[in-house]
């Protein structure tokens, strides 16, 4: 399967990922995000444990556990999961939200490849972190409120 040309022009990654799980096709921008060199992905298995992804808790992804293998699997799309990736750099972990979205391929009707697209959010979970760890240790009581409900949303100890 060719990358059509407009996936370059994206501002997210993609991978489109046959239905065997081998990465087809990869943009410029997926390969920017995952800190690889050009091609890095191209047939290689959405699972293949060289590629470091792993779930929010840091267990890595199987053929069971990766999105874009639970759409094949279940014939529906799974949409906003938060992945990390190890690069080749050492000590470099990304974090990225993604969607794998099911595509016909047009052969066969039960036939199906799966569009995993996905952008950065590394900067966003490490502002988030720092939050949580400011409210938390904080020596002053600290409530969050939701002014339309007038309901506590957080409380720090």
């Amino acid at each position: 399967m060719h990358k059509p040309d407009y996936f370059d022009i994206l501002p997210y990654g993609i991978f489109l990922i046959d239905s065997n799980g081998i990465i087809v096709s990869a943009n410029t921008v997926a390969s920017d995000i995952l800190l690889a060199p050009p091609g890095f992905f191209i047939n290689k298995l959405i699972w293949d444990a060289t590629l470091k992804f792993a779930d929010k808790s840091g267990i890595p992804l199987t053929k069971e556990t990766h999105p874009a293998l639970i759409a094949l699997r279940t014939g529906s799309s799974v949409g906003k999961v938060i992945l990390s990736y190890e690069s080749a750099e050492p000590g470099r972990k990304v974090w990225i939200e993604c969607s794998s979205t099911l595509l016909n391929n047009g052969e066969n009707s039960s036939d199906w490849d799966v569009l995993m697209s996905f952008s950065e959010i590394t900067e966003i979970l490490e502002i988030e972190e720092r939050y949580k760890a400011i409210f938390e240790l904080s020596p002053f009581l600290l409530v969050l409120n939701d002014l339309e409900t007038n309901r506590y949303v957080d409380v720090n100890r």
